[in-house]
């Protein structure tokens, strides 16, 4: 799971419009999640009661952003939250940008340095960032285009695509060429050879031996040692041990 994705609305109508469409695009039930200000007990039907702060942080959030959260619907907005899967992200912030979120000012997190034989907190979503102090570019799908001011390959708005979508482009073996409009050379076994007009050498077993009429020597078994007179150290189970006079530690 990536780091929880969150958005405020004004109205419980836009809140479940949202969560209807993360539904319909694929997304879990149990990844998504609709926060409203709990009714207070014992109390009448129209009392309501404090939402608290460790209830957000538990879906993943930083109690900073969890605190700024739990005031807004404590004020009577609605929070839907999402934690979306590898390569989600930028589908679920399209639908739910969708749908009139209300802004919300987070603050930034500053986290402290570094110290010597520091340890990773494992519970934090980003736990590199967090230890050097970095901040996360979480709310940009496409950062190195964006620096870079480069055009991404696709560009798709509205709750029209869907995870299932998404994977699908993964089982592409093609994407480039299939984006781009180009010719496979996967149908051409050996496409620089067609290309040139040269012979494929598969047809024979020993394309460079019979190239440039050499034996071979697979028939026999020790060729090399039969080429220059060696002796065969296969019929002695020690070789080592016997060329230099050591006694083996057992003999049977």
């Amino acid at each position: 799971m990536t780091q929880p994705i969150a958005r405020l609305y004004g109205t419980q109508t836009n809140a479940k419009s949202t969560i209807a469409a993360l539904s319909e695009a694929g997304f879990r039930t149990e990844d998504v999640h609709l926060i409203v200000r709990p009714k207070a007990r014992d109390a009448g039907e129209e009392a309501a009661g404090e939402l608290a702060v460790e209830s957000i942080t538990a879906l993943g959030f930083v109690p900073a952003h969890a605190a700024v959260y739990a005031e807004a619907v404590n004020k009577g907005k609605t929070l839907v939250a999402v934690k979306p899967p590898f390569g989600g992200a930028r589908l679920a912030m399209e639908i739910m940008d969708g749908f009139g979120p209300i802004a919300a000012s987070l603050p930034e997190i500053e986290a402290p340095e570094p110290a010597v034989g520091f340890t990773f907190n494992t519970a934090s979503p980003t736990p590199l960032s967090d230890a050097f102090g970095w901040k996360v570019l979480l709310d940009d799908p496409t950062p190195l285009s964006t620096y870079m001011g480069w055009s991404v390959l696709k560009r798709e708005t509205g709750p029209s695509r869907t995870l299932a979508a998404i994977r699908k482009q993964s089982d592409n073996p093609t994407p480039l060429s299939s984006q781009l409009g180009l010719k496979m050379l996967i149908d051409n076994p050996a496409p620089l050879s067609t290309k040139f007009g040269w012979k494929l050498l598969w047809d024979k077993a020993t394309p460079l031996s019979d190239r440039f009429g050499w034996k071979l020597l697979w028939d026999k078994p020790t060729p090399l040692s039969d080429k220059f007179g060696w002796k065969l150290l296969l019929n002695n189970p020690t070789p080592l041990s016997s060329w230099l006079g050591l006694p083996v530690l057992r003999k049977d």
